[in-house]
């Protein structure tokens, strides 16, 4: 199972906690590792609106996008389903999600991920056979497809686990016949699997286990080795390439598999699982002092003891649902709340600086400089384009421009200049496909490296055959090196395709060298 830790806007008022600095909110921490009282550390459940809900299920799959919870697959006692939910929880509302194009068959023991704007879904069990295929789903257009990829993937397995850290998915575990301890690499960047090749003491064989990622850590406890339950403790550091197993404090949990495991502050913490029993305990390993306890049950909602259920974390809950309860399958959701109890507080509201500034963008209201592109007028405000190197240098660096109040600006055109500057004013800006190029044109020239990054991941997630030469050779011309290398492997991957496209001509006659690079490369 995979569970995904996400930076999310509050569900509501019930879901308020405050923000981690200062003594206040350390002094609450602390009260809440040593003993939860009705005000701390607390399970309640979570209010769902409308009639639209998943179907009880257990061996499912859950990962956090944007402010949702998304669920898919699994098995409801009776058969293995492929459907895809989402819970809001601003709305408290569940959506089935539309599935358009090739989606992966009804199974379950799987694992998915989020890297950008997709749903990444790999392996399992279809009821009939372990599978390895791969299959990627874009919440922005409802479309699933098959992921193309280089190098050898693992072998067909199910009960694996699967995090994200940086541009990368890594697959641990499972079982493909045999029970599994290897450790796999898909770098989403470049369409690459790779098997790590880490350092240090690899944890014994497992499936069932629960993984975390930690800062540049990935931590693992417990599983099934085939032969008995598992307690230990191991964590792989992304930087070092390199295996530790943990030597720990207190008192672990007891061996069990099918648990979840979610990453809070500076603390790993685990919920349920199988011991030969189905189990309703939850336990804190500190990760500063490699420390375990027991979290004491509080709260109005204690869920009830399960196994094979999901669990997400966000903001300063734990939120889980559904499971086995050694029964009968469940379609729960329940929430653990790691902060103080600030329930009867007002809501903070959202903030509206971007927004409010937005309003400012191309506004002659208290504007003190007008730049003239294609002989139109932009009005702006220099304290906000100070924020672009360019222009900073152009306004404070004694140039003659600093002294005017209109500028001509060349080689740009209008529109593009209208999105860099809502970018400046509010951190944000509107890009697709057909601006994303000459917005990043233009703030290449203006040294805008976030904006860059932002066109080029737009620009990265939609190459296919028709546009992929275009875009190689405009972003070589750019010098846009991570969209060039994955326009590069996708030709490469697909040449025979690409190369009976007019785009493929075209760049051959504008870039010779290019052409020569691409027949070296194959």
């Amino acid at each position: 199972m995979n569970f995904a830790v996400a930076k999310s806007t509050p569900y509501s008022k019930p879901f308020s906690s405050p923000r981690r600095k200062g003594a206040a909110y350390e002094e609450a921490r602390v009260s809440c590792s040593s003993a939860a009282t009705g005000n701390l550390c607390r399970w309640l459940p979570v209010n769902v609106v409308g009639q639209v809900r998943p179907c009880k299920r257990s061996l499912h799959s859950a990962v956090v996008y944007e402010n949702n919870m998304v669920i898919f697959g699994g098995y409801d006692g009776l058969n293995r389903v492929n459907d895809l939910y989402m819970f809001n929880f601003s709305t408290h509302t569940w959506k089935l999600l539309p599935s358009m194009g090739l989606a992966p068959s009804p199974r379950d023991r799987h694992t998915a991920v989020v890297h950008l704007n997709k749903l990444y879904v790999f392996g399992g069990y279809d009821g009939s056979s372990r599978v390895n295929d791969f299959f990627s789903y874009d919440f922005t257009t409802g479309q699933w497809e098959p992921v193309v990829a280089q190098g050898l993937p693992p072998t067909p397995r199910h009960s694996h686990s699967a995090v994200v850290h940086n541009d990368c998915m890594y697959i641990f575990g499972g079982y493909d016949g045999s029970y599994k301890k290897d450790f796999f690499e898909y770098n989403f960047v470049h369409s690459l699997w790779r098997q790590v090749d880490s350092k240090g003491k690899v944890p014994h064989a497992r499936y069932r286990t629960a993984c975390v990622v930690s800062g540049d850590k990935m931590v693992l406890f417990g599983g099934h080795d085939g032969a008995m339950h598992l307690d230990d403790t191991a964590a792989f550091d992304f930087t070092t390439q390199t295996w530790q197993i943990l030597n720990t404090r207190g008192v672990p949990p007891r061996h069990r598999d099918s648990h979840v495991a979610v990453a809070n502050g500076n603390s790993f913490f685990i919920f349920g699982g199988s011991t030969g029993a189905a189990m309703n305990d939850f336990h804190e390993l500190n990760l500063l002092t490699n420390e375990w306890r027991q979290v004491p049950a509080a709260g109005s909602h204690v869920p009830c003891a399960r196994f094979c259920h999901v669990a997400v974390s966000v903001e300063d809950s734990l939120v889980v649902f559904g499971g086995y309860d050694g029964a009968e399958r469940l379609s729960d959701l329940v929430r653990f709340d790691f902060g103080p109890d600030v329930t009867s507080s007002s809501p903070l509201p959202d903030s509206t600086l971007a927004n409010d500034l937005s309003a400012f963008v191309n506004c002659e209201l208290a504007s003190d400089i007008a730049f003239i592109i294609e002989d139109q007028r932009v009005f702006a405000h220099k304290l906000m384009c100070m924020r672009c190197p360019y222009l900073r240098s152009m306004l404070t660096s004694g140039m003659r421009e600093s002294h005017q109040d209109e500028i001509v600006l060349t080689g740009i055109d209008y529109s593009s200049f209208l999105t860099v500057l809502e970018y400046l004013y509010t951190d944000e800006a509107t890009i697709d496909l057909t601006n994303a190029m000459s917005v990043y044109q233009v703030a290449d020239v203006y040294q805008i490296e976030r904006l860059k990054l932002i066109c080029e991941r737009v620009i990265m997630t939609s190459v296919d055959v028709g546009n992929a030469a275009t875009l190689l050779l405009a972003s070589d011309s750019c010098n846009a090196v991570h969209l060039k290398e994955k326009c590069m492997v996708f030709i490469l991957q697909n040449f025979d395709s690409v190369s009976k496209t007019e785009s493929f001509v075209e760049m051959g006659r504008n870039n010779v060298e290019l052409l020569l690079d691409i027949l070296k490369r194959r």
